[in-house]
């Protein structure tokens, strides 16, 4: 009986022990990928364990530290005798971005059978390849097998996004469009040929646009603006007695092509209606006029504000009348703001009486609008009052009022040197950031000490975007009193900073071989938030002044990014916080207290790049790079899959997502609440 007593204490102590090596190991992982330092002793002594779990973790947290040397450690995961292990590996090898994990992954999805981890593989090309897999993506868009098909019609116009365009798979992607069993299929077709915009796709991808998806008819439009845009180049030229391209261009000037585009411009689904008429701005044939006049009293919101940007390519009597008429009648002052930026192109001395007449009426946001039109009128004998209205803008009002005029005014050389010297003074990061890029530009010697005094008040990450501006202001000034500063920060912690000051450095200096030191300082982004266990994701609710916005959260993807939302939400902290950016077809985003997007809450996050897939209506972080992000948020209007591994996917949009569509610029969040959708 002792006997059996001591063997059970034995192996209770052995699997208690077992659990708290697990706690111990999975607690250090999580540590390396936050703080984004690394030990390759203990990473491959994590990647060897025998339990999978410290495994897969190892191999989750190296994809999101995106360090290129780790590539052998994670390609030798592709072998795992565990599926889950073996598929994480594939996704963070993509998330590397870096054609040194191409040929591994190449190797890999030859050997490996598994469905499910090809896909993966598959996607993980579309990231981290080149030309040297276009053969093998060739090879599963032809393979009849709906899971391959669907990672290789993404991964294709993901390399074409990221400057590899396989031209060469237009064939099967066209196939796959006029043909596949699956719109979902299709709609991501169109996608990739959108983005590889090769003209000799141009007739089997008209073939689509009565297709019965509204997401393929959208993409291929957008795929057929690109292709004319190619066609229309000078250097295409040579290649008009090319058959295809020959009937390629016979087809776009047809009238069968335009009146097609004028049927979408009337599409039942607005985002359908947005394409078409972006694309006949593009064409800019006054065949078109009417239609995008009728269109500027279209229902939906946004198919109205592009049709009055793109009564900018029909300059006549009849667009510039219509223009004054919604500028001085219409009741929404978002289309009066785009009215008045389209005159702006038109019909500069008319804009700008409006403007003079305006200026002490209107205040932030609704001035936004007056101020990108000043910034619009940068020629000719306006240029010097756009000039000086411009400059009373950013001496007055709001910050971000501050901040916006700033910025239209950088590349305006005949700015006093010292307005912009003064400026630096507020010790502000986006103004920081603004003046730089002007004393950058104009090259001012004497800016040096000021520059360097107000970036010791800055701390990465949250200040990373002023701080890389005023090192690339020192590299163009190219004074040697910027040396012992530059030097100091080849020991920043940031490896942005890091590379801009070797570069600032060699440049100045003329040395080729200055060398950045190793450093083991921890990154200061903010993780250490209360990890909460939810029994189901939480949800929250967005009280808009356009109506609710219902989000589900996923916390097993992006504890930290979760968490930290959840806290601001808590704190009222996105009360009465504007939607500061709306780009019609993409994203609405909002999140930034100052509402000029250059706010956030005082901190940085680290990013939790995740499989969650940008489809319509997913929540993300934005950031101004990697480990940048803090509360700003945004949520996708169609899908996105270049945004993939890219921004840290974090929720999805469950009810509302007609609000969503709804949205405009300076709209805002009322309230944002915690909520049990049970009660």
């Amino acid at each position: 009986m002792k006997y059996l007593i001591g063997i059970l204490f034995f192996f209770s102590l052995f699997f208690s022990c077992g659990k708290i090596n697990e706690k111990i190991a999975l607690d250090e992982i999580k540590k390396f990928e936050y703080s984004r330092q690394t030990d390759s002793q203990k990473l491959i002594s994590f990647l060897n364990n025998r339990n999978p779990k410290i495994r897969l973790k190892t191999v989750e947290a190296l994809g999101r530290i995106q360090d290129t040397s780790m590539v052998i450690l994670l390609a030798n995961r592709l072998k795992d005798e565990d599926k889950s292990v073996r598929k994480a590996a594939a996704f963070s090898l993509g998330l590397l971005f870096s054609p040194l994990a191409e040929s591994y992954l190449i190797d890999a999805v030859k050997l490996d059978s598994d469905e499910e981890i090809r896909a993966e593989i598959i996607e993980a090309l579309g990231k981290s390849g080149t030309e040297n897999c276009f053969r093998i993506l060739n090879d599963f868009l032809e393979s009849n097998n709906h899971r391959y098909e669907t990672a290789a019609t993404v991964a294709c116009g993901i390399l074409a996004y990221r400057g590899f365009p396989p031209i060469s798979n237009a064939s099967p992607l066209e196939m796959l469009l006029n043909s596949s069993k699956g719109n979902d299929v299709r709609w991501r077709s169109a996608y990739s040929l959108f983005r590889i915009a090769s003209p000799s796709s141009f007739g089997n991808t008209f073939k689509e646009t009565s297709n019965n998806d509204p997401l393929v008819r959208y993409f291929v439009i957008k795929a057929l603006s690109a292709m004319c845009q190619i066609m229309g180049a000078p250097e295409m030229q040579e290649y008009k007695d090319n058959p295809k391209i020959s009937e390629a261009l016979q087809l776009s000037k047809s009238s069968k092509f335009y009146d097609t585009i004028a049927k979408m411009a009337n599409d039942s689904t607005w985002y359908v209606r947005l394409a078409a008429i972006q694309m006949m701005g593009l064409l800019g044939n006054r065949f078109f006029q009417d239609k995008i006049l009728r269109a500027t009293n279209d229902e939906y919101p946004y198919v109205q504000s592009t049709a009055i940007q793109t009564l900018a390519n029909f300059n006549s009597r009849t667009t510039r009348s219509k223009l004054k008429q919604i500028y001085n009648s219409d009741t929404d002052w978002h289309m009066q703001g785009e009215a008045l930026l389209t005159l702006a192109e038109l019909d500069i001395k008319s804009t700008l009486g409006l403007i003079e007449r305006n200026i002490n009426k209107l205040s932030w946001p609704k001035n936004y609008f007056l101020i990108k039109a000043l910034e619009k009128i940068n020629n000719g004998g306006s240029r010097e009052k756009s000039t000086e209205l411009l400059m009373q803008l950013a001496n007055e009002g709001e910050l971000a009022q501050r901040t916006l005029a700033l910025e239209a005014l950088v590349d305006r050389d005949e700015i006093p040197v010292e307005f912009m010297l003064d400026k630096l003074k507020t010790v502000d990061p986006a103004i920081t950031t603004i003046v730089a890029t002007h004393l950058a530009f104009r090259k001012i010697p004497h800016a040096v000490e000021p520059l360097i005094d107000v970036y010791n008040n800055f701390t990465a990450p949250k200040d990373i975007e002023a701080m890389n501006a005023i090192i690339a202001a020192l590299d163009s000034i190219k004074s040697p009193r910027s040396v012992h500063f530059l030097e100091t920060q080849l020991n920043n912690p940031y490896p942005s900073i890091q590379e801009n000051a070797q570069k600032a450095l060699i440049h100045i200096t003329d040395d080729p071989d200055i060398k950045i030191p190793e450093t083991k300082k921890a990154y200061l982004t903010k993780w250490d938030f209360k990890l909460l266990k939810y029994s189901t994701n939480p949800h929250v609710r967005l009280e808009t002044s356009k109506g609710n916005i219902i989000l589900e959260l996923f916390p097993n993807k992006a504890p930290v990014t979760v968490a930290n939302f959840i806290f601001l939400v808590q704190n009222g902290f996105y009360d009465s916080v504007y939607f500061h950016r709306v780009v019609p077809g993409f994203v609405i985003q909002g999140g930034d207290p100052r509402g000029d997007g250059w706010g956030g809450p005082g901190y940085s996050i680290p990013c939790e790049y995740n499989d969650i897939f940008y489809d319509r209506g997913v929540v993300g972080m934005a950031d101004a790079g990697k480990d940048t992000g803090g509360s700003q948020f945004f949520i996708t209007q169609l899908p996105q899959p270049h945004l993939n591994g890219r921004y840290t996917a974090f929720g999805k949009v469950i009810e509302g997502m007609d609000v969503v569509d709804q949205i405009m610029i300076f709209d805002h969040i009322i309230k944002g609440e915690l909520i049990d959708l049970k009660n």
